[in-house]
């Protein structure tokens, strides 16, 4: 084996996202994959792979509530793991997800991870950290991304951003009552 999730974890470690394409083109010739980068519609910088898989990115409402707390408050972990203990996430087994459902990947002490969105048999698209977009094979992710995967429907934007802003609430978010 070549080791191409190490190599995908060294790859994500480089701050320099404008050389992540030159080092997977390097490690490819290595470690043959099937990794594609994908054209970001939005500033990689400004979203997550959570934000990315629940449609937040560039919601007006979603960026309002994280830019408040000192990004204390956002799609990430702690986030995920309130939609799966709350029960709010419709699970699937691998045979039931198709295009448009949702992928999590876990470590081995059961966290969340990392999200991506099914976009056919068993590819994934998915943001990767401060990185690119990125379609791959299911279990093609560094390695920090853990090896357990779990599937689930998609929920609408609207409930996910009802949930999110809930998780905020508890996070102690403060919003205006309307009149």
């Amino acid at each position: 084996m070549c080791g191409l999730r190490e190599k995908l974890e060294t790859m994500t470690h480089e701050r320099d996202v404008l050389q992540h394409p030159a080092l997977l083109a390097s490690l490819t010739r290595d470690c043959p994959n099937t990794i594609r980068l994908v054209s970001s519609p939005y500033p990689i910088e400004r979203y997550t792979c959570l934000m990315h898989a629940l449609d937040f990115t560039e919601k007006t409402e979603y960026v309002a509530i994280a830019g408040r707390g000192l990004g204390l408050v956002f799609a990430g972990g702690r986030f995920a793991h309130l939609l799966l203990d709350e029960g709010l996430l419709a699970e699937k087994t691998r045979e039931e997800a198709h295009e448009g459902d949702l992928v999590f990947y876990f470590d081995d002490d059961a966290r969340f991870k990392h999200a991506g969105l099914i976009t056919g048999g068993s590819r994934v698209l998915s943001k990767w950290g401060t990185g690119h977009l990125v379609e791959h094979e299911l279990q093609e992710v560094p390695e920090s991304y853990g090896t357990a995967c779990r599937f689930f429907a998609k929920p609408s934007y609207d409930e996910a951003y009802t949930a999110f802003r809930r998780f905020a609430e508890e996070c102690g978010t403060l919003f205006e009552e309307a009149s």
